[in-house]
Parts: C-alpha cells; sequence; structure tokens
C-alpha cells in the first residue's frame, strides 16, 4: 500500500512543478485553482488503483484438533497364584506349600478377634534357608507382623513351619491375605501361601496349635458270633 508520505511528496512535487510553469509562459484563460484539483484527482486515482492492485492477505486458518477419549476399563488386580516359581532361579532358592496346620480356608473368625496362621513350606530348592529367611507379607489384610523369621536352618528336602499373629477385622466380611518367602539375598521366591478366612459371630475352628494327623485305614470287619 503507497504510503501517506508518499503521496504528499507526489502532490508537492507536482505543486511546483505547477508553479514553475506559472512563471513561464501559461495560457491565460487557464485556471490554476482548477489544475491544481486535477492533478491531486490524478494522483488520488493512481494510488488507489495502485492499492486495489495490491495482492490482498488472506489469513490461514489452523484446523482444530479434537481429542477423543476413549473409556479406559479398570484392571482389577488378582490375588497372587500360589503356583508361582522362584522370581530368581539362579539363586538355588525355591519353597512350595505343604499344607495349613491352622485356620483352614474358610474359617469363621470373631470380629476383633486375634489368632495365628500356621503354614507348613518345604525347602525344595538347592540351597540352605537360614534364620535370615523370612516370610513376608504380600496381599490382603495385614497381619501385626510384616514378617516372620524363620526359627531354623532348613535344607534342602525339609520342612518347616512358620506362624504368622493376626488380629480379625472388625467388619464381618471374606478376606485373604497373602505371604512369601524372602532370601536373605533379598529376593523372594517359591509357593505362595494365604489364609481364607471369614469374619462372623460363629464358633471359629482352632485357631492355634498343631494339627492331629489323621489316620486313614481300612475299618475290621465284624466277627459274627454263633448261638448254640
Amino acid at each position: 500500500m503507497v504510503s501517506k508520505r508518499t503521496y504528499f511528496v507526489v502532490v508537492a512535487a507536482l505543486v511546483l512543478l505547477f508553479a514553475l510553469s506559472a512563471c513561464g509562459t501559461a495560457t491565460p484563460t487557464e485556471d490554476p485553482a482548477l489544475k491544481i484539483t486535477s492533478i491531486a484527482a490524478t494522483v488520488q486515482a493512481e494510488i488507489t488503483q495502485t492499492a486495489l492492485a495490491m495482492p490482498t492477505a488472506t489469513p490461514t486458518l489452523t484446523p482444530t484438533v479434537t481429542a477423543t477419549l476413549s473409556p479406559v476399563t479398570p484392571t482389577q488386580q488378582a490375588p497372587f497364584s500360589t503356583a508361582t516359581k522362584s522370581l530368581f532361579p539362579a539363586t538355588g532358592d525355591n519353597a512350595k506349600f505343604d499344607q495349613d496346620i491352622t485356620i483352614p480356608d474358610g474359617s469363621i473368625i470373631k470380629p476383633g478377634a486375634s489368632f495365628n496362621k500356621t503354614w507348613s513350606l518345604i525347602n525344595t530348592g538347592t540351597t540352605t534357608w537360614t534364620t535370615d529367611y523370612q516370610l513376608v507379607y504380600m496381599y490382603g489384610p495385614l497381619a501385626t507382623v510384616m514378617s516372620v523369621k524363620i526359627t531354623k536352618n532348613v535344607a534342602p528336602g525339609e520342612a518347616i513351619q512358620v506362624t504368622v499373629p493376626f488380629v480379625a477385622p472388625t467388619q464381618n466380611g471374606s478376606y485373604v491375605s497373602w505371604w512369601q518367602m524372602y532370601s536373605a539375598t533379598g529376593y523372594f521366591f517359591g509357593d505362595q501361601v494365604s489364609v481364607v478366612f471369614n469374619v462372623g459371630n460363629e464358633t471359629a475352628t482352632p485357631t492355634s496349635g498343631t494339627a492331629v494327623p489323621t489316620t486313614t485305614g481300612t475299618p475290621a470287619t465284624p466277627t459274627a458270633t454263633a448261638t448254640p
């Protein structure tokens, strides 16, 4: 676009040229005022025509990106499998769940009652467990402790009973607490064991002590006695 400064310079130049021309031989019948008006109109028309001929910048519209939010399905954490093997088999540590000594699965515990859960575990690895090995809390309702160290060395193939003290929740319901062996070098290994119990007001199954082994056999056949 032609600036105002350029416009006034052109007009001033034309006026000066006209004035100099007027000092020479001029036609006496021509009106100077009309001549100036004509020149100004011509300059204005040229400026307008030049401005119209210049390209007009067209704004570029950037498309708006609309984010689409997809619904996320929450993943529910499942209990740990009781068949999990050693996370670090190169250490030689491994453990297998043997049996529940106390609190069989489904036992009913009174709200807020204290009880001891005892598991029997077998050392199925190639290393000897020392008293620096422990059973550690993994998931579910907490016990009164977070871990329990074993009380003796356990050689490969031997079993040991490990007891964890619990206090039942005060709300009725079903609960599962998961635990796993933890090595002296800082690795979890072997089967994960659990205590599965219900909180209610009915009489619970034995909560402590050692289970009495059951002897399985064939019942004796009664002998008939003849009457004389």
